[in-house]
């Protein structure tokens, strides 16, 4: 059972989320892609979806969510053309089956745009897949009488499972791409998002068609990122999936903290019973000082949840020498360059906050 603490935290954290969103609608209807202490940039339909997402399960738990939540579902819906990758249509599926159980024609043309054949589908990433998989299982449990649904899911399904490693329990970034060697890092490396969305969309699978290989896959894959989070609670950035090391742990994502990783031990949870209450009560309690700086990265003055904590220096550089020395096998001297640049005054805040990263919170933190 969480403690006191852990939820007077989730209350803090929910509370923060549901006043922070709506100022970060734009005139349109949709979410901006950013905020930073000098305002509000860009606009994202993805960030709308994942956003909307988190929305609707504050309002099916009761929750005000201070904006129209049913009009920006409509709205974003009537945008369902300029969204064209085939994982955010998945997000979409996502977005409308959670918001309304009523089937609509607005599914249908959604669903003709999603092939049903691997050809395709072979082309995402894990991530990309997760959110296709996530959303065609639900639109599948509201039609359990359509096939072509149940298609759909099953060719993505396979096609994240092509994804997955069977030896460390984890997802590779996967995806094409020109190049041999991007085409090699690609399937030796995962990030965490990856690892998130493939359990999510296990859970999800084997929920609606009663798959055990699915449930299977999602559970191991989270007992590999539980197994490797950090001391202060720091869900570990960067896999090598052959042979299931952390390559960089840096930067630590807030999202990951608040939103993805509950995400992933609330699904498990729920599929199987096991808890993880140890793994969430460190996971948050990062949010608020438990971490390297020791300082909360919930900024009660801006009403929000800054982003990471990230290195200083060669923001998205280091991370490739890592990828370098965990090819050639030299682990030991990843460890020795990671206690050099990650040590004492090598650290900050990134003072940026995306609503998605509110809008899984809320997903994730939300009374269910």
């Amino acid at each position: 059972m969480a403690s006191i603490e852990t939820v007077n935290r989730r209350a803090v954290m929910v509370e923060t989320a549901l006043t922070a969103l709506p100022r970060m609608l734009d005139r349109t209807g949709a979410f901006v892609f950013t905020v930073r202490p000098s305002g509000p940039a860009g606009q994202s339909l993805r960030y709308t979806c994942i956003t909307l997402i988190g929305l609707a399960a504050a309002a099916r738990a009761g929750l005000s969510s201070r904006t129209d939540v049913d009009g920006l579902v409509r709205g974003l819906a009537g945008r369902r053309q300029q969204i064209t990758n085939l994982g955010e249509l998945g997000l979409l599926l996502w977005c409308l089956a959670d918001h309304d159980a009523t089937l609509s024609p607005v599914y249908d043309e959604i669903l003709d745009r999603i092939p049903a054949g691997a050809g395709r589908l072979g082309a995402l990433t894990s991530t990309e897949l997760g959110w296709l998989l996530s959303g065609l299982a639900r639109v599948a449990q509201l039609a359990p009488a359509r096939r072509d649904v149940g298609d759909k899911a099953r060719a993505a399904y396979a096609a994240l499972r092509a994804n997955y490693t069977e030896a460390t329990g984890l997802f590779c970034y996967g995806g094409r791409v020109a190049g041999r060697l991007r085409r090699r890092l690609r399937r030796r490396f995962g990030f965490f998002d990856n690892q998130v969305y493939g359990i999510c969309a296990g859970v999800d699978y084997a929920r609606v068609f009663g798959d055990p290989d699915a449930l299977a896959m999602a559970e191991r894959c989270l007992d590999r990122v539980v197994q490797a989070q950090g001391p202060l609670g720091q869900w570990a950035w960067h896999y090598d999936v052959r042979t299931g090391a952390v390559v960089d742990r840096y930067p630590v994502y807030a999202v990951h903290q608040h939103g993805m990783g509950p995400m992933a031990l609330n699904a498990v949870t729920e599929a199987t019973g096991r808890r993880f209450d140890d793994a969430l009560e460190r996971s948050l309690g990062w949010v608020f000082g438990d971490n390297e700086l020791g300082e909360t990265i919930l900024d009660a003055e801006h009403g929000v949840i800054w982003r990471s904590i990230r290195r200083r220096i060669a923001h998205g550089r280091l991370v490739h020498v890592f990828k370098l020395l965990s090819l050639l096998g030299l682990q030991s001297a990843g460890d020795r360059l990671a206690a050099a640049v990650n040590g004492p005054g090598q650290l900050e805040v990134d003072m940026e906050c995306r609503p998605y990263e509110l809008g899984w919170l809320l997903f994730a933190l939300v009374p269910r």
